[in-house]
């Protein structure tokens, strides 16, 4: 087991102590408790990117809410000092090292959003006994405890994706499938994830394609193409995802063709319309809606049901539609046009009040947390041993964290079908119980128009 020591601490400094950019939001309190606070985007000067200011707008909602509160940390008031590692490991990387040199110590950290930005941050953060709180990061990297043995999220890790596919396997028949691998850590975990489940139900090793970030996909869809397979995972980011559909609807993979396409349900609404920056695909509006048509997507997080919006959370009593329309308001005014609120960030108003309940249940332990300094082990333990312990009812439904410090999703089903004008949309059609069996919310002959595709 790696021992964390100041000598450690000081050789890494010594490699790296470069500035990121930070911004403290500044409190008045009889005492001050900081979070270093990781967020892509908050830092931006780019106005075409409106996440960032949604973001930050949160976060300051959410510290108020919780420094109001005279239940949590009585005497003490939470701040936030702010870096942006614009989802790129080495900003992260320079980023913490900003946090950790520049006043005030900080007592936690909050993010990052990306996971290729909160794995450099979860490995460090124990040199300097610092418990971190993920609202976003999905990586089943992350679920290593010994190489992050001080990180924890309010989502649930990308692993239960694997649940959601050999469930559907199970549910038709299928016993071999073709996966698109993106050859990043994010997508290799979850790769190594479902060859293990796959040999472990005698299923057929899948048939594997992968490319490394930036590779011309036009030699992987070819190769596709040539193989037998037909029910196709797409392991990818956005671009290269929407670039893989466009090629592939040009070589005649569709779903009426006899193929079903799976995907991550994180992509951003409208994802295979590239951003700025990169040339269009040569596909039209038409040949994409009929290349989406009746694929699916997986979504495995926890979320909050129509019909509970309106029930009262355990952040100052406001229901999760409330808390929307303050945030809402907030955001009305900041923006004259308004900006989105983003299904994430109720994630990360989770993460905050989580570390907020952590640290609360850490007083009266013996511990000072005024005191806190990169040495101090024995809190650093009981702060995230408290926060593990904590279960909650936040705006993603009831919050407790699981042995690998993350959240237990549910598998729900959606598939992109015609919203009747034109465009795509998705709908929610079935999701996994907890015994992995599926249900359907609708007949077969709905879902699967053209027959229940085969595997080979």
């Amino acid at each position: 087991m790696f021992i964390f020591t100041a000598m450690n601490r000081e050789w890494l400094l010594m490699i790296l102590i470069s500035a990121a950019g930070c911004r403290t939001v500044e409190a008045k309190g009889s005492k001050q408790l900081t979070l270093a606070v990781f967020m892509s985007g908050v830092l931006t000067n780019n106005s075409e990117f409106v996440g960032g200011q949604t973001y930050l707008t949160s976060l300051d909602l959410t510290l108020e809410l919780l420094n109001n509160d005279s239940r949590l940390l009585p005497g003490y008031f939470l701040n936030a000092s702010i870096a942006d590692p614009r989802c790129v490991s080495t900003d992260a990387t320079r980023g913490l090292f900003e946090q950790i040199i520049k006043p005030p110590t900080k007592i936690m950290i909050i993010g990052a959003d990306c996971s290729v930005s909160s794995a450099p941050i979860a490995a460090l953060a124990p040199y300097w006994n610092l418990v971190q709180i993920s609202g976003l990061s999905t990586s089943p990297q992350l679920e290593d405890n010994l190489t992050y043995p001080t990180f924890l999220r309010t989502v649930a890790s990308g692993s239960n994706i694997v649940v959601g596919i050999t469930s559907l396997m199970l549910r038709f028949g299928w016993s071999r499938m073709a996966v698109l691998v993106q050859q990043e850590a994010i997508f290799t975990t979850t790769l190594a994830r479902l060859r293990s489940t796959l040999e472990t139900l005698n299923h057929q090793p899948a048939l594997e394609f992968t490319f490394a970030t930036g590779e011309n996909t036009e030699s992987i869809v070819h190769s596709l193409s040539q193989s037998s397979g037909r029910i196709i995972f797409v392991d990818t980011y956005q671009i290269h995802a929407a670039e893989i559909l466009c090629q592939s609807y040009h070589r005649g993979l569709t779903p009426k063709n006899g193929y079903i396409w799976i995907y991550f349900a994180w992509y951003p609404i409208g994802w295979w319309v590239l951003p700025k920056g990169y040339s269009p695909l040569p596909c039209s509006a038409a040949e994409i809606q009929e290349m989406l048509q009746y694929n699916i997507y997986i979504n495995y997080q926890p979320y909050v049901p129509t019909n509970e919006l309106n029930v009262s959370t355990d952040i100052q009593g406001l229901s999760r539609a409330q808390f929307d329309q303050i945030l809402q308001d907030r955001l009305t005014k900041i923006h004259a046009t308004g900006l989105p609120l983003l299904d994430d960030v109720p994630y990360i108003v989770d993460a905050i009040w989580a570390a907020g309940l952590g640290l609360n249940a850490t007083l009266g332990q013996n511990v000072s947390l005024e005191d806190f300094t990169y040495d101090s082990r024995n809190a650093s333990a009981l702060i995230y041993q408290n926060t593990k312990n904590l279960k909650f009812r936040g705006m993603t439904g009831i919050v407790s964290f699981d042995a690998n410090g993350g959240r237990t999703g549910m598998v729900r089903y959606f598939q992109y079908r015609s919203n009747g004008s034109g465009g795509i949309a998705g709908h929610m059609i079935g999701f996994a119980s907890s015994s992995g069996s599926v249900l359907f919310e609708h007949e077969l002959s709905y879902i699967f128009p053209y027959g229940i595709p085969i595997d080979e």
